[in-house]
């Protein structure tokens, strides 16, 4: 599964593996319950960007202090979980970018 996305600045597009999961309504673990990404999730995060329209998130401090290192939530991340994006969040990359902003 296509989990992480290089992203040009003029042609944002999802991976097309990325697309299909979204047409199939992929389901995941016994509740079945379809993965997508959780406007609530912008409003405890600061950082977190959402793209609409390629369906991807990216961390607003890193893609601007930590372009050369890449990463998921540098070049764009389509994998919705909550666990990921809590180790995002105390990675060292996140962390010295995110003192860097302003933002811790």
């Amino acid at each position: 599964m296509c989990r992480f996305l290089q992203v040009s600045n003029s042609t944002q597009t999802a991976c097309s593996e990325h697309k299909e999961s979204l047409k199939r309504g992929r389901t995941y673990g016994a509740k079945k319950t379809v993965r997508a990404f959780r406007h609530s999730w912008l409003k405890s995060r600061a950082w977190l960007e959402f793209n609409e329209e390629t369906n991807i998130m990216t961390c607003r401090c890193c893609k601007v202090y930590a372009v050369g290192l890449g990463g998921p939530f540098v070049n764009g991340c389509c994998n919705f979980r909550i666990s990921d994006i809590k180790k995002h969040e105390k990675s060292e990359t996140h962390t010295k970018s995110a003192l860097f902003v302003g933002l811790q």
